[in-house]
């Protein structure tokens, strides 16, 4: 933990540099990865998905019609979870960074899906995994979604 902040530390100064319209995505980012943590570490998971509107109001990708103006905001939101995550003191995997594009996304009113799987590794061990989708744009868990069988999905 201390290795992660230290390294957050040092790139303080490198954010300066960014516009301050970036600077407030990436304080943002990192302040609501920090309360997701803390609800996955304390509220129910049952409860804690109960508050995304479940299944059957899931609706198609193909039906997020997004403005050009729409997939930059996603695109920024994708690049300031990408970042932050790396650099929290807490452990910002997968289903912190996709409740966290929830919520920044939900925020700006644009439309996207929480997506939860499972596969088996070479152990035979089940692993999860959970990114966010919104229209044809993967924003978090993109690298490790395939080969993961999908168990449930959460629209917005």
């Amino acid at each position: 933990m201390m290795k992660n902040l230290l390294k957050l530390f040092r790139k303080v100064p490198k954010l300066v540099g960014f516009p301050l319209k970036d600077q407030f995505l990436l304080f943002e980012a990192f302040v609501v990865t920090g309360f997701v943590r803390a609800a996955v570490l304390t509220v129910p998971f049952k409860k804690l998905v109960s508050r995304l509107k479940a299944g059957k109001q899931e609706r198609e990708q193909n039906q997020y019609n997004h403005t050009d103006d729409n997939r930059q905001v996603i695109r920024k939101v994708k690049w300031a979870i990408s970042i932050v995550s790396k650099y929290t003191p807490w452990e910002s995997k997968c289903l912190v960074q996709a409740l966290t594009a929830h919520i920044m996304l939900k925020k700006r009113k644009i439309s996207g899906t929480l997506h939860l799987g499972l596969k088996k590794d070479e152990s035979e061990n089940l692993v999860a995994h959970a990114w966010y989708i919104s229209g044809n744009i993967v924003v978090t868990g993109g690298r490790g979604l395939w080969g993961y069988t999908e168990i449930s999905k959460f629209g917005s």
